[in-house]
This record gives C-alpha cells, structure tokens and sequence, in this order.
C-alpha cells in the first residue's frame, strides 16, 4: 500500500499531505476527510505523453460534512507532473507547456465555464475535465485531474486508421462549442480576452523555438517526402519540394500572430491521445485532454489539425464540406445562444480553412508521422541520461516508414491536402 510520502517522492515536492487533502475535499465536497489506503494504477502508453510524467491512483477515504457519521468514498485522480529527469525535462522544454496548461486551468477556464453557467442554459461546453489543484516552480510544476478511465472514457488509438463520419462529427460538434465560448466571451469581456492573448506564450512557432523545432521538422517532412517520391505521381513531390524550401516556421509564426473574427482559445494539440471518449447506453461523451499547446489563434487551426491526424482519409475526400457546414452550424448557433451579435458566414470560415492550411500541413507532418510509429520505435524517454539538452531529432527515431498501410494514410493525407489548395 502506498502512502503520502511515496506520491510526493513520485509527482513533486509541492504534491504535500495539505494539497491531497484540498484534492480529496472538492472531488469528495465533505468538508473532513480522511485517506484510508491509496493505490497506484496503470502506465501510459510509450509514446502517449512526452512532455510529463503520469501518475494515477485511487484514494480510499472517508469523510463528513460536520456530522457524527462518517461516509466511505473514493476519488480517482491522475496527476501530470515535470519528469525528475533533467535531460527529459530540459529537451522537451516541459516547464515552458506547463505553464500554458497550468494558466488555462487556473485563469481561463473558470472564467469561461462560469460566462457559460450566467447564460443560465444548460452548458454549452462539458468536455473538460475537473482540474483539482496545480503546482508550479518551473522544474517539479504538475496539474491534478479527475481520472475519467474510472467513468469509462478511452483514448483514441493513435495508430487506428481514422475516425469515421459520425465520430468526426460528434468532436467537432464538441470543438464547435468550445470555440464559441471563448469567441462569445472575447466578444463581451474584450478586456479580459485581451490579458488572455497576452500571458499565453506561444509554444512552438516563436523565433526562439526555431533551433529547438528544426530538426524535427525537416526529420518529419523528408519521412512524407519519401512517400510522395515512391508512392505519388510527380505533382506532388515538386509541390512538397516548393512548400519546404519557404520559411514555413516564419509564416506560420506570423499567422498565429494574426486576430480575425475567429480567433479563439484552441486546444492545440489535436492528435488522437488528447480525445477521451465514453460510450454508454448509446451515448456519447468526450473529454479534452492536454492543453499544454493552448494558444490564442483562429479556430481553424483546431479543426485542420484534428481532421488530418485523427479521421479517415476516406471520410475526408467523401464528406469534406459536409463535415465544414456542420461544425459551422453549430458554431454558429452556439454563438448565438451565449448571446453573441457575431456574424460569422460560411465563407469568412471557409476562407480562414484555406489560410490555415499551411499550418496544418506542418502540424500534421509531424503528429502524423508520431501516430503512425511502432511502439517498439518510440524511445523510452526515461532511458535518457544525463542533464544536458539532446536535440529532439536525435531523440526521436524518425525513419521512413515501410509498412504499405501506413504509407498509404500518409500519401492519402498529402492527396487531400494538395488536391483541396490547402498548401
């Protein structure tokens, strides 16, 4: 049996015996409690989570709320912590995603969760999930969550070969609420979206980033560069070779920088693993996880990430402006109900898609190239040694890929991407 002292040994100095019992009081809402046994649960993935180290286990407590008798309960809790590893930490920048994370569940998200409750409708956004306390000094920073495997929400496979139509819908009817949020809330709290906008360091595309992202960049697009070679017609590799020799990290660093009527507060890393999904009873329910790449940005940019990383090529090429007008229905409606005079067409959407399809394309170069490799291929990040910084592309194992199905979904991407004007 575990006890304190192994948690705070496990996640972070600043993971105290106080901290656990304010976590236990809001997921128990007892006023008095008190931890009878608390047990460790299952690893992650390899591959699933670079930038943190996860920590999941279940309390057994017992509480009152002022009474004599006491009530047994349990409280499921993962906690997304700094890895000790000082390599790991320093390479992957974790403190810098940590603070990104940390400030949209302390600062943004009360804030917007509280502007959907004052429209007094039901909530308009139920996709994020409980965040009980966080913690951070830069070097041992973590967030604790409410664990949801407990209520039967999933990952989605980050190597399946795609989401089908009604999937893809369900999420995007799920974004299209979540953006309208922020958009309405900009809209009627300019001032406070503004402080927003300004404490939210962009992770990726700033010019200080650009040695760090580099490598990886160019390991990724010559992986995709192989496959339009050996597996396309011609066309295509000249139309990688003309995108590639631009200064794509420049321009998308200038697009993000850019505020339209469709800015918003994005997730940002929308690839498979940070979608939880639960079905029950016919029901569907999904969670966002992970907003360490959160950025102010349009909204687009969620959208294009999601729908060439985690759908069906297929679907795409079937139901390409099927899948645009429904998340633009409910975007729009959505806006409408938290009482925004926004007027936001259906071209002004599909014209921000086609700007930002630049940035899908770096994106989903590499998130795709990630989803798409072996478990055995992806390196054990705790095997890192030492205390100096490794460049990423010597962390990675960034190969081309042989097997025939993967590099159709890749070649498949590319064809959609290219055929749409979208680079």
């Amino acid at each position: 049996m575990a006890n304190i002292r192994d948690l705070t040994d496990k996640i972070s100095p600043g993971f105290t015996e106080n901290v656990l019992n304010d976590i236990l009081r809001k997921q128990s809402g007892f006023t008095n409690v008190a931890i009878k046994e608390i047990k460790f649960s299952f690893s992650s993935k390899k591959g699933d989570s670079y930038l943190s180290n996860i920590t999941r286990f279940t309390i057994e407590g017992t509480g009152n709320s002022g009474s004599d008798k006491n009530v047994d309960f349990q409280a499921h809790i993962i906690v997304k912590s700094i890895p000790e590893s000082q390599v790991r930490a320093k390479s992957f920048r974790s403190d810098d995603f940590f603070k990104s994370e940390i400030y949209f569940y302390n600062q943004i998200w009360p804030k917007l969760d509280a502007f959907q409750k004052s429209k007094q409708l039901p909530n308009i956004c139920d996709s994020i999930p409980r965040c009980f306390a966080t913690y951070s000094d830069g070097k041992r920073d973590f967030i604790a969550l409410e664990n949801l495997s407990f209520q039967e929400f999933k990952a989605l496979d980050r190597s399946s070969s795609g989401l089908d139509l009604d999937t893809t819908l369900f999420i995007l009817r799920n974004f299209a609420r979540f953006h309208a949020l922020s958009v309405a809330y900009r809209e009627q709290y300019p001032n406070e979206f503004q402080k927003w906008d300004d404490n939210l360091q962009e992770t990726y595309f700033a010019e200080k980033f650009r040695d760090w992202y580099s490598g990886t960049f160019e390991k990724c697009c010559n992986i995709v560069k192989d496959v339009a070679e050996k597996d396309l017609p011609p066309n295509y590799l000249r139309k990688l070779e003309e995108m590639t020799s631009q200064d794509l990290f420049g321009i998308i660093g200038k697009l993000l920088k850019k505020r339209t009527p469709l800015s918003a507060v994005t997730h940002g890393d929308c690839w498979p693993p940070n979608f939880l999904m639960q079905q029950k009873n016919g029901a569907k329910k999904l969670a966002f996880i992970d907003f360490q790449l959160c950025r102010v940005a349009s909204l687009t940019t969620d959208i294009l990430f999601l729908l060439y990383t985690c759908v069906d090529t297929a679907v795409l090429k079937k139901d390409w402006d099927l899948i645009l007008k429904d998340y633009h229905e409910n975007f729009v409606k959505a806006l409408k109900d938290l009482g925004s005079k926004l007027d936001i067409t259906f071209d002004m959407f599909t014209e921000e898609v086609q700007t930002y399809g630049v940035f899908a394309f770096t994106m989903c170069n590499e998130a795709l190239v990630m989803s798409l490799m072996d478990d055995d291929d992806v390196t054990d990040l705790d095997s890192l040694k030492g205390e100096d910084t490794i460049p990423l592309h010597q962390i990675w194992k960034l190969e081309p890929i042989k097997d025939l199905e993967k590099r159709k979904r890749i070649a498949d991407y590319l064809q959609h991407i290219i055929d749409h004007d979208l680079i």
